[in-house]
């Protein structure tokens, strides 16, 4: 269907849909691989070779240090998704910019998780 406004194409335009397979390893270790995606009406295709990504836990949390845990990526995520918008922000309203930072925290309560506590759901705050 077409768009029937100028509108609807910039909504159609403007949705993206990203995509990630995660594969369990070995104990803590699971791998993600990243590729396709939906972006600007179409499917895109223009990846030659999959992201991988490995994740892992502490041995703290039961793993083995095979990689950051999926709480850490979350956290690069969010910090690399705000630290990436302020750049495009900044460029689009003419600002230059020397050095942008951002830091995130997330804190965790694992004892429903691991079913220490009945009464205390897993919960994460940031």
């Amino acid at each position: 269907m077409f768009p029937t406004s100028r509108g609807e194409a910039c909504t159609a335009l403007s949705y993206f849909q990203f995509r990630a397979t995660n594969r369990w390893i070995h104990g803590a270790h699971t791998r993600t691989t990243i590729r396709n995606f939906y972006a600007a009406g179409q499917e895109d295709v223009s990846r030659g070779e999959s992201f991988v990504v490995d994740a892992g836990e502490p041995s703290i949390l039961v793993g083995r240090d095979t990689a950051a845990s999926p709480a850490e990526y979350l956290l690069h995520a969010l910090a690399a998704c705000m630290t990436s918008a302020i750049v495009y922000v900044a460029a689009a309203r003419g600002i230059q910019l020397t050095e942008v930072e951002c830091r995130a925290e997330g804190d965790l309560d694992v004892r429903g998780m691991f079913a220490i506590s009945r009464t205390s759901a897993a919960a994460a705050s940031s």
